[in-house]
């Protein structure tokens, strides 16, 4: 991972967002608004508490989804992804893949629960899977992936 990365959230893929979401809430938690994501074909909300980790949950939208799997080997619920904020996404992107060892699983794509700002997952052996994304500080233009704003 590279240093200028930022904690943001702990994504946790369920088959029921609402059932899981009532049980975080029972403890204090906030419930977002549900995000459509068509890209990824999920339903997404985030959880958020003070001075606790922000949640992600992360809900098939159909078939097609690819939490599915995750959910089918792990009885329907499944923390599964660190998050992590950066300022570059292609430059994390090429130094975690070139040089570290992390597989890409999909080049940087915008997604809806982050204001359509740009995200991509990789994954390590030895860390399991991580997602990036751009914060809300930097400006996205036209890049290498050559994905239109």
């Amino acid at each position: 991972m590279t240093q200028d990365l930022i904690f943001h959230h702990i994504g946790v893929a369920t088959s029921d967002l609402n059932a899981t979401a009532q049980i975080y809430v029972a403890a204090g938690y906030t419930k977002s608004e549900v995000f459509a994501d068509t890209i990824q074909k999920t339903n997404i909300c985030f959880l958020t508490k003070d001075g606790q980790p922000r949640i992600e949950l992360i809900e098939p939208m159909n078939e097609l989804s690819s939490v599915n799997k995750l959910l089918k080997k792990n009885r329907n619920i499944c923390p599964y992804h660190l998050c992590y904020e950066t300022q570059d996404i292609e430059k994390s992107f090429e130094i975690m893949t070139t040089e570290q060892g992390y597989i890409p699983l999909f080049r940087p794509v915008p997604a809806t629960a982050f204001e359509n700002r740009l995200i991509c997952y990789l994954f390590h052996q030895n860390v399991g899977y991580v997602e990036l994304f751009i914060n809300r500080k930097t400006k996205c233009t036209k890049n290498r992936y050559n994905l239109s704003r």
